[in-house]
């Protein structure tokens, strides 16, 4: 006979619930974001202080102007 006990099996503990805020935090890609932020700062920066190189293209806001009047405004943009 065996006198050793059987390993008695348990449930793992209960985790504790993350509100909202916290999942979307956790499952967020922060480096993704951070690296898309620090490039249209740098482009930003680039182009204010006119580094050479850089004095032809137009800054982030004047991109977001045009892209705003000429596309999003369009049926045709959305129709494609």
């Amino acid at each position: 006979m065996n006198d050793e006990a059987a390993p008695v099996l348990t449930a793992p503990a209960a985790r504790p619930k993350l509100s909202p805020v916290r999942r979307w935090v956790k499952g967020s890609n922060w480096r993704g974001a951070v690296c898309v932020a620090g490039f249209l700062l740098l482009w930003e920066l680039l182009v204010r202080l006119g580094v050479s190189g850089f004095e032809g293209i137009p800054t982030l806001g004047a991109v977001w102007r045009a892209f705003w009047d000429k596309y999003l405004a369009s049926a045709k943009y959305w129709q494609s």
